[in-house]
């Protein structure tokens, strides 16, 4: 008898996520996050706090399996900073360490890795949004995320191209003790049948500086080659 109801229970468990676009969803993201085509420009803003903004406007570009970079513009709160003599019109071997901040995002889309599922509660709100031009369904989830040895909840929505499943947008709640009432952290892709490529994404954390706790916020805007 304890048997049968293990059983059932499991069914159960997996009748409640059996939802045929959030699945293709699951398979979408997992064939296509790590294939991005190339980035050609891209916009950085970072501040947190009392801390002053920085905003930079970048280019791109890869030679014989190589990725350089070239800064455009940099504005400080607003205003336009000289950008140094030795910087100017200059290109620079694109480094890319694990702790990449411009990766940071890829912490959202956890939710659509398939090894990630028994970890995801979610629903249909029965709402939608147009994102990027397409009509996306919308879905409130839950994903139970080990962090430091324990199950912290985080809560969200998540928006699906209703023709193909593609996640289009994945917004977290930031409900922490130190960032209760700030914005939503969030990434917006798109997806053309080969690549599913991050166009937008916005992440809010918090930090201790000098015994000060602050929000520092990133965001990031790019274009890429060859796609629209």
């Amino acid at each position: 008898m304890k048997k049968l109801l293990t059983i059932f229970i499991l069914l159960s468990a997996v009748a409640v996520n059996a939802d045929p676009l959030w699945n293709k969803a699951v398979d979408i993201y997992g064939k296509h996050i790590d294939n991005q085509p190339d980035v050609y420009k891209a916009y950085i803003l970072m501040g947190s706090g009392d801390a002053k903004a920085s905003e930079i406007w970048e280019e791109y570009k890869s030679e014989g399996g190589k990725y350089f970079r070239k800064v455009l513009k940099v504005k400080k709160n607003g205003a336009d900073v000289p950008i140094p003599a030795e910087a100017q019109d200059k290109w620079f071997t694109v480094t890319k360490s694990k702790k990449d901040k411009k990766d940071e995002y890829k912490g959202l889309g956890e939710i659509f890795m398939a090894r990630s599922q028994n970890m995801v509660n979610y629903k249909k709100t029965g709402k939608s949004k147009t994102v990027y031009g397409k009509s996306c369904a919308e879905y409130d989830f839950t994903f139970k995320k080990k962090r430091n040895g324990k199950i912290v909840p985080v809560t969200g929505k998540a928006y699906l191209d209703e023709a193909t499943g593609a996640p289009y947008e994945i917004r977290r709640h930031n409900t922490s003790q130190y960032m209760k009432g700030s914005p939503d952290s969030f990434v917006q892709f798109s997806y053309d049948g080969e690549y599913l490529y991050t166009r937008y994404f916005i992440m809010i954390m918090n930090i201790n500086f000098m015994g000060k706790q602050s929000n520092m916020t990133t965001e990031v805007k790019m274009d890429y080659r060859g796609v629209e």
